[in-house]
């Protein structure tokens, strides 16, 4: 799709001779030379093209249809969603809708290549803190060039951990006393003594 295609036809005969191009059996207007120049293909100018070459003598002769096939260019029609914060341990979930002819995809995290991740969706089973990042698909197809998507930020929120409980004490009547933990998790954390 936008490029340009040219059929030609060979008549043999030099002098004496007209063309009539045709799409689908129809005439096509203005198309009378011994080859048509499609400038810039639309997904519309997909079909059958044929020539009805006439000369001084009968009968006129129509050439074997040659096909036109238009492949699409690769397009996005449904980014992944910008951003996404899930809690360590969750599913976290990516996908693309594009259009266009062979379509292949390629997952990436932080501009890197994902191993096997070339399908319209990619998934991270168990997240961990190593999955935060920013996910972008590449999508290809038989046109060149490919289209990357807007990219889907991933943020992951820690689980909570007790790193240093609260430790016993002895302490005299009428002491005060102190007990302390260390959770780990920086954001997002509440303590119920």
């Amino acid at each position: 799709m936008g490029q340009s295609v040219t059929f030609s036809v060979n008549a043999g005969v030099t002098t004496g001779v007209t063309y009539q191009w045709r799409k689908g059996g129809s005439n096509i207007s203005g198309a009378n030379s011994s080859s048509y120049t499609i400038a810039t293909t639309v997904v519309g100018d997909a079909g059958s093209y044929d020539v009805i070459v006439s000369g001084t003598c009968t009968p006129a002769v129509t050439s074997s249809a040659a096909t036109l096939t238009i492949n699409a260019l690769p397009t996005i029609t449904a980014q992944p969603v910008a951003s996404q914060a899930i809690c360590e341990g969750s599913v976290a979930n990516f996908s693309v809708t594009a259009t266009g002819t062979s379509l292949t995809y390629q997952w990436k995290k932080n501009g890197v290549d994902i191993s096997g991740a070339n399908a319209s969706t990619y998934s991270i089973p168990t997240t961990s803190t190593s999955s935060a990042g920013t996910y972008t698909v590449v999508v290809s197809g038989t046109c060149s060039p490919s289209v990357t998507s807007s990219a889907s930020v991933l943020t992951i929120r820690e689980q909570p951990e007790i790193i240093t409980g609260p430790s016993n004490q002895t302490v005299c009547v009428g002491q005060s006393v102190t007990f302390s933990v260390n959770a780990g998790v920086t954001t997002g954390v509440t303590y119920q003594w």
